[in-house]
């Protein structure tokens, strides 16, 4: 039923997608649960990145966002330091941003995934952000929830962040 309120709001897409994807990157939602949304995020295209992909779980609910940004060539991707400047410009945009913990994603070494509270839209939310370094581009995908329902979807987001790909990872 909130999916349909949603579509009925044009909040989101008609159909749930399975995989969301775009020139150089993708990743995989479970069945029949997730949505692309519609909605257009002030602000969201910042000098911190660029939104490619928002995706919404009506039901829990949950949310997911995909960003990109380009990094400068003579620049080496030393990744705990990207990982300190992603956290540095969340605890700037975000309200009430606490950093939990930072730790690399399973099967996947050159990713670090950082676990935090925030205020989103003056909403509580707890989320897991995955850093995928690719030069000449960074990705980092934004998956959470509110944190009284992040615990039973916690095993879920970690699937999206861990079947993300991009060209070259």
């Amino acid at each position: 039923m909130t999916a349909r309120i949603l579509q009925w709001g044009e909040e989101i897409e008609a159909r749930p997608v399975e995989r969301v994807a775009g020139a150089t990157w993708r990743f995989d939602l479970p069945p029949g649960r997730w949505y692309v949304s519609k909605r257009k995020f002030q602000g969201a295209d910042s000098g911190e990145g660029r939104l490619e992909r928002a995706v919404v779980r009506p039901e829990g609910p949950a949310m997911a966002y995909l960003f990109s940004t380009r990094v400068p060539s003579d620049r080496g991707l030393d990744l705990d330091l990207l990982t300190d400047e992603v956290s540095k410009a969340l605890a700037q945009r975000l309200p009430s941003y606490h950093l939990h913990e930072v730790a690399p994603l399973p099967g996947r070494g050159g990713t670090r995934v950082l676990h935090f509270t925030a205020k989103i839209d003056g909403d509580d939310f707890e989320a897991l952000c995955a850093i995928y370094p690719n030069a000449p581009m960074l990705y980092w995908l934004m998956a959470g929830a509110h944190p009284r329902v992040f615990a039973t979807v916690r095993d879920e987001l970690q699937g999206l962040l861990e079947s993300f790909r991009s060209d070259g990872n």
